[in-house]
């Protein structure tokens, strides 16, 4: 397993590898990121999106926080996941906001480009 600072590393390369501006990303913590990718924020899955396993829900929130706050990206670090009855919170998973995905509507903008 990767440490925090090497999922932490890791996320925001492929950010800033997309060319997309790091305010129109959404980054937050899941403990089923492929449901909260694809049903709960509707992001296609030829767009730019990532996730890690941190390991545990501390370590993620951590790591959302830390990118979240140091580069500007729309998000939560909290646990979104409580509601729906899961116990942790494990991974960080961030994509590119664009017309077709679902934030919470503080967070919500949209860009024009987006691809793989």
């Amino acid at each position: 397993m990767f440490n925090a600072q090497e999922i932490r590393d890791e996320i925001v390369d492929y950010i800033i590898a997309s060319d997309i501006a790091s305010s129109d990303w959404y980054v937050g913590i899941a403990s089923d990121p492929l449901t909260r990718l694809f049903t709960d924020h509707n992001v296609d899955k030829e767009a730019f999106w990532i996730y890690k396993d941190a390991g545990s829900e501390e370590c993620a929130r951590a790591i959302g926080e830390f990118i979240i706050n140091k580069y500007k990206t729309k998000g939560q670090s909290s646990v979104e996941d409580s509601a729906k009855g899961y116990e942790t919170a494990q991974y960080v998973y961030a994509y590119a906001i664009t017309g077709t995905t679902k934030q919470p509507a503080k967070d919500k903008r949209t860009v024009s480009r987006r691809g793989k």
